[in-house]
């Protein structure tokens, strides 16, 4: 498990690292789209810096938690987080993929205006929504056992619902519509 952790966290982390230097420094990649894949990168390496370290350790010591339960929450909190961030600026890059090939015309690739601004933004702000309740205390439950790190069952559902079973339609339905415009349009 630890081998295979570390290996996990040094590959998610040199990858998206590289995606993140290549967009600063080269001219050419500076568009509204790779701003987007910025951020996707940029939550999945504060994933596997911030989240991954703490999962290997609990999986080394045999999925046992011995830290404390309010960095169990903070881990639980970050985890949702960002990988819902993950999600939400798949479903963001969707949005402005859409919108390029609809009105071509109105999309500038090399701008970065309100419209994606305020895009990029939901996608953190909403994410932070959907985590928030664990920060807030709902994993305290009566009889919690503080040697297992986890959400409570009523928040999966939640989550799930909110970070996967919402934007996955999304996402397929603007893809379909990217092709179908895409198409039509040649």
């Amino acid at each position: 498990a630890l081998i295979c952790g570390i290996s996990l966290i040094v590959t998610i982390a040199g990858g998206n690292v590289l995606v993140c230097v290549s967009v600063y420094l080269e001219k050419a990649l500076k568009t509204t789209t790779n701003y987007f894949i910025v951020s996707l990168a940029f939550a999945d390496l504060l994933l596997a810096l911030l989240v991954l370290p703490l999962f290997v350790y609990a999986e080394f010591l045999g999925g046992v938690w011995t830290l404390n339960l309010l960095l169990c929450d903070g881990l639980m909190t970050m985890d949702v987080m960002l990988c819902t961030a993950s999600i939400f600026n798949l479903c963001a890059i969707g949005v402005d993929r859409f919108i390029a090939v609809s009105v071509p015309l109105n999309y500038n690739r090399n701008y970065v205006d309100q419209r994606q601004l305020l895009l990029l933004s939901a996608t953190w702000l909403l994410a932070l929504a959907v985590a928030s309740p664990v920060i807030f205390g709902i994993n305290n439950v009566p009889g919690r056992d503080p040697s297992v790190c986890k959400l409570e069952d009523n928040y999966v559902v939640y989550s799930s619902v909110c970070s996967f079973f919402i934007p996955c339609p999304i996402m397929v339905l603007l893809y379909v519509l990217w092709i179908l415009t895409g198409v039509n349009s040649w």
